[in-house]
C-alpha cells in the first residue's frame, strides 16, 4: 500500500512538473555546403551557470526540431553533428512556441580527417512503428556473415540450422533494401550464412507492416539495407580476417568496397569472399512405448558428427542517376556464387525393452553442390514537388539455380556396405517483381499513398535418385511451382494536432498452380488485408500506437512438395501438397518514450490465427514421419521491451526483454491411415539479449553480447531454449583509419538445440549443434577524401517519409 501510494504521488508530480512548462522553440537545420537537411543533429538546450542540460532531442529526416513544455527563461541552445562546427545561441522563452528558423551548420574541415562513425553498435533508432539497427560499424559484424550479424539484433534469434525467428516466430519474411530479392525459408539459411555481415549498414524490424506493404509473413519484416555512397566524393575501405572455430579448421573472409558520389551520380561497388570450415553433431534418443501404460518396448539412440565446408563471392554494384531535381533513374544489384560439401556420418543403435543391444548399423550423408544467385532491380523516381509528392516505381529480377549430390550409404558394424543411394537435384528459382508507388502530400498532416504490385515467382527441382545404382522412382521427384501474385493498395492519413490516424487496405489476387510429378494442383484466391494505426503523441519524446493488420503465410517449396527427405532412415520429412495459406489477425500497442540519454520501447501484441500451419510428426513402421498439416487456431500474446541507456560517455546498454504466451487449440489429423491428436496447451515463455558498448582509452572499445531464450511449448514437445555470451574487441589507429577486430562468438560453447517430443506410443529428445566458439581476427583500412552529408538516406521500407510526426501516415 505504501509502494502504491508513493507511485501515485511521484506520478502527481510529473504531471504536475509537466503542465507547468508551457512555452518551447522549434525550427531546421541544415548543410552549409548543400544546402540539403541534416537529420540526427544533436540539438540541446542548457541553463545557468555553470549551464546544465535542461532538454536534448535530435533532428528529423527534414532537419526539423522541436523542444516544448519548457519554462520561461533565458537558455543556450547547442546544435552538433560530428564533422561539423558545434553551433551555439541564446534564446529568450516567454511561454509560447517560438520559430527559430532556419540553422546552418557548416563542415569542420579541421575534423574531417577523424569523421569516421565509431558506434561500436548496433546503434539504435527506434520509431513507433519499426526499430533501426545501424551495424556497419558493429564490432560484432566485422568478418562474420548475415546470419551471425542478426543474432546481435534485439528480438531475432537464429537456430542452428539458420532459420530466423522474430519473436519466436519463423514466419518472418527478409527482404534486402525493401524488397523480397528471392529469399523464402527454404534458401535464407544458405543465403545469410554466405552473404557477408560487412556489406550490410542497417537493419529495419517492422513487426506490424501497413497495408503498403505484402500481406505475407506473420511475425513481421526484417529489412536488410545495403551499404550505399551518402557523402560527396569518394571512399572506400579492403578487409580481411581469420576465423577458428571449436572443432573445426581455419577459414578466413576478404573484402573492398569503392564509393562515389556527386552533384548528379551516385555509384557504389563492393565485393565479399568467405572460406569456412565447420563441424557439428549431436544426439538422438527415441523410445517406442506401449500406450496402455507407458512402458518401453524399445529404443533408438543416435549419436552423429557433421562436418560443412562452404565457400562463397558476394558482389555488389548500383548508381544512380539524377536527371534533374525532379527526376531520378537507377539500377543497382548483387550476385552470389559459390559451393558447398557437407558430411554427416550417423551411429544407430537399437535396444529391447531389457536395454539389451539388438543391432547397429551406420549411415552416412555426403552432401556437395553448387549454388548462384543473382538479384537485379530498376528505379524511377519523379518528384512532383519539393514537398513528398512523388511517383516511384522499380522492376526487379531475381534467380537461384543450384545443383547438388547426396550420396548415402550403409553399413553394419563390419565395415561392409549393405546399400548405397544417390540423388542429384538441379533447381531454379526465377521471381519477378514490378512495384509502383504514388504519393500525394496535401500538407504536412495530410497524405495518401497508393501502388500496385505485381510478382511473379517459379521453383523447379528435379531429383533423379538410384539405388545400389539402379534407378529408383521412390526417391525421384519432379516439382514445378508457379505462382503469380497481384496487389493494390491505398492508405490515407491525418494528424489533428497531437493525434495521428492512418487507415489502409490491401487486395492481393494469387494464382498458384504446381505438379508433384504425379499430380496438378491450382489454386486462386482473392484476398482483403486492411490496417488501423492511431497514434497520440503526448510531446515529440513521448508516443502512443495502436494499430491493427491482418497478414497471411502462403506454403511453398517443400512444404508443399509431397517428396521424402531420406537423408536420416530413421527420419522421414516431406511436405503437404494440400496445405493451405494460414490467416493472422495481428494487434498491438506500441509506447516509445525518449529522455537525454534513455529511450524505453514497449510492444505489447496479441495474434489470433485461423488455419495456422503446424508440424506434425507420427511413428510409423520404426520411422519418424514429419510433415506439416493445417490446425485449427492459435492464438499468441506478450510483451516487448527494448531499453537503450547511454550511462556515461564511454558506456550505453541495449537490452531488450520479451515475454510470450501461446495457446493451440486441440486439432486431429488423418495421415496413412493413423489418427493425430494434437492436445490444447498453452504455456509462457520469455527470452532477454543484453547488448554492452564500452569506449576505452586509446582508441580501444570493447562489446559483450549475452543472451537467453527460455524453454517453450511447440504442437508436440517442448524446444528447451538455450543461452550464448559472445565478447568483441576493436582497436583503431592510423588516425582511425586501420581497424583491429577480436570477436570471440558463443563463448561458453552453449548454443544448442535441445527439443523433446512426444505422441501415444514414443517419446523423442534430441540435441544438434554446429559451429561452436568460434574465434575471429579482422583488419580493415579505410580511405578516401568523402566529407560527411546527410541529405541523402539510404533506401529503406519507407522512402517517402515526411516529417517526424508522420509515423502515422507512411511506411507503417
Amino acid at each position: 500500500m505504501k509502494k502504491t501510494g508513493f507511485l501515485a504521488a511521484m506520478l502527481f508530480m510529473v504531471v504536475a512538473f509537466m503542465t507547468a512548462q508551457t512555452g518551447g522553440i522549434k525550427g531546421f537545420i541544415i548543410d552549409g555546403g548543400t544546402d540539403q537537411p541534416l537529420e540526427y543533429v544533436n540539438v540541446v538546450l542548457k541553463k545557468g551557470t555553470p549551464l546544465t542540460l535542461v532538454k536534448g532531442v535530435v533532428s528529423d529526416s527534414k532537419g526539423g526540431f522541436v523542444l516544448d513544455k519548457l519554462a520561461a527563461g533565458t537558455y543556450q541552445i547547442e546544435l552538433s553533428f560530428i564533422g561539423y562546427t558545434t553551433y551555439q545561441k541564446q534564446v529568450t522563452i516567454d511561454g509560447k512556441m517560438v520559430n527559430l528558423g532556419k540553422f546552418t551548420l557548416q563542415v569542420d574541415s579541421k575534423t574531417l580527417k577523424e569523421v569516421q562513425v565509431e558506434a561500436q553498435g548496433p546503434a539504435m533508432k527506434l520509431d513507433i512503428d519499426k526499430k533501426v539497427f545501424t551495424v556497419g560499424q558493429s564490432i560484432a559484424s566485422a568478418g562474420a556473415s548475415a546470419s551471425e550479424m542478426l543474432q546481435n539484433i534485439p528480438s531475432v534469434s537464429v537456430d542452428v540450422n539458420g532459420t530466423v525467428s522474430l519473436r519466436n516466430n519463423s514466419n518472418v519474411v527478409i527482404w534486402i533494401n525493401g524488397k523480397p530479392a528471392g529469399i523464402t525459408s527454404d534458401n535464407e539459411g544458405d543465403i545469410l550464412q554466405e552473404m557477408p555481415a560487412g556489406s550490410i549498414e542497417k537493419v529495419e524490424v517492422i513487426t506490424n507492416p501497413s497495408a503498403k506493404y505484402s500481406a505475407e509473413g506473420s511475425a513481421g519484416i526484417i529489412n536488410l539495407i545495403m551499404k550505399e555512397s551518402a557523402k560527396p566524393g569518394y571512399y572506400g575501405s579492403v578487409s580481411g580476417g581469420v576465423s577458428v572455430p571449436d572443432r573445426g579448421k581455419l577459414g578466413y573472409n576478404l573484402g573492398a568496397n569503392f564509393n562515389f558520389t556527386s552533384s548528379k551520380v551516385d555509384a557504389y561497388a563492393s565485393i565479399g569472399r568467405r572460406d569456412m570450415k565447420f563441424s557439428g553433431g549431436g544426439w538422438n534418443n527415441r523410445y517406442i512405448l506401449n500406450p496402455a501404460n507407458g512402458d518401453t518396448l524399445s529404443s533408438l539412440m543416435q549419436n552423429s558428427t557433421a562436418n560443412r565446408h562452404f565457400q562463397g563471392t558476394f558482389v555488389r554494384a548500383g548508381m544512380n542517376y539524377r536527371v534533374n531535381k525532379m527526376n531520378s533513374l537507377g539500377f543497382d544489384g548483387f550476385m552470389m556464387f559459390g559451393k558447398g560439401v557437407m558430411s554427416n556420418l550417423n551411429n544407430n543403435e537399437t535396444y529391447d525393452a531389457t536395454n539389451s543391444l539388438l543391432s547397429q548399423y551406420y549411415r552416412n550423408t555426403a552432401t556437395g553442390g553448387n549454388r548462384t544467385m543473382y538479384n537485379i532491380n530498376l528505379n524511377y523516381e519523379h518528384k512532383f514537388d519539393q514537398n513528398g509528392s512523388n511517383l516511384t516505381s522499380s522492376l526487379s529480377f531475381s534467380s537461384h539455380p543450384s545443383s547438388m549430390e547426396n550420396n548415402y550409404s550403409q553399413w553394419a558394424n563390419t565395415n561392409t556396405i549393405t546399400s548405397t543411394q544417390k540423388q542429384n537435384t538441379t533447381g531454379k528459382n526465377p521471381e519477378a517483381e514490378l512495384k509502383i508507388d504514388y504519393t500525394k502530400l496535401f500538407n504536412k498532416d495530410s497524405k495518401l499513398q497508393a501502388g500496385f504490385n505485381g510478382h511473379y515467382e517459379q521453383h523447379y527441382s528435379n531429383v533423379v535418385g538410384l539405388t545400389n545404382g539402379i534407378l529408383d522412382p521412390s526417391i525421384t521427384n519432379l516439382f514445378d511451382y508457379f505462382e503469380r501474385d497481384y496487389a493494390a493498395y491505398t492508405t490515407y492519413g491525418n494528424k489533428w494536432g497531437k493525434f495521428s490516424t492512418q487507415l489502409g487496405l490491401r487486395g492481393e489476387y494469387s494464382y498458384i498452380n504446381f505438379s508433384t510429378g504425379q499430380q496438378n494442383y491450382t489454386i486462386h484466391y482473392i484476398k482483403p488485408f486492411p490496417s488501423v494505426f492511431l497514434d497520440y503523441a503526448i510531446d515529440q519524446n513521448n508516443e502512443f500506437q495502436l494499430n491493427y493488420t491482418r497478414r497471411l503465410n502462403r506454403p511453398r517449396g517443400w512444404k508443399i512438395n509431397p517428396f521424402k527427405n531420406i537423408s536420416d532412415s530413421t527420419n522421414w520429412s516431406f511436405g503437404n501438397p494440400n496445405l493451405a495459406p494460414e490467416y493472422i489477425n495481428s494487434f498491438e500497442l506500441n509506447y516509445l518514450k525518449s529522455w537525454t540519454s534513455h529511450t524505453l520501447s514497449a510492444s505489447l501484441f496479441y495474434h489470433y490465427t485461423t488455419n495456422g500451419i503446424q508440424s506434425v510428426q507420427w511413428l510409423q513402421n520404426g520411422i519418424m514421419m514429419n510433415t506439416s498439416m493445417n490446425g485449427s487456431k492459435t492464438t499468441a500474446g506478450g510483451l516487448e521491451t527494448v531499453v537503450r541507456d547511454n550511462f556515461f560517455s564511454f558506456f550505453n546498454l541495449t537490452t531488450t526483454l520479451d515475454l510470450y504466451y501461446n495457446k493451440l487449440y486441440a486439432s486431429q489429423f488423418v495421415q496413412d491411415n493413423q489418427m493425430i491428436n494434437i492436445p490444447a496447451q498453452s504455456n509462457f515463455s520469455w527470452n532477454a539479449k543484453s547488448i554492452a558498448n564500452i569506449m576505452l582509452p586509446a582508441n580501444l572499445s570493447a562489446q559483450i553480447t549475452g543472451s537467453y531464450t527460455a524453454p517453450y511449448y511447440i504442437s508436440q514437445g517442448k524446444n528447451m531454449g538455450n543461452y550464448e555470451v559472445d565478447l568483441g574487441l576493436r582497436q583503431m589507429l592510423l588516425h582511425k583509419k586501420l581497424i583491429l577486430n577480436l570477436n570471440v562468438r558463443d563463448l561458453l560453447n552453449s548454443n544448442r538445440s535441445k527439443i523433446e517430443t512426444w505422441g501415444p506410443n514414443y517419446k523423442q529428445e534430441s540435441l544438434n549443434y554446429f559451429n561452436g566458439r568460434m574465434v575471429s581476427l579482422n583488419i580493415s583500412y579505410n580511405f578516401g577524401n568523402a566529407t560527411p552529408k546527410r541529405g541523402k538516406k539510404p533506401p529503406t521500407t519507407d522512402s517517402n517519409n515526411t516529417n517526424n510526426t508522420d509515423n502515422m501516415t507512411d511506411g507503417m
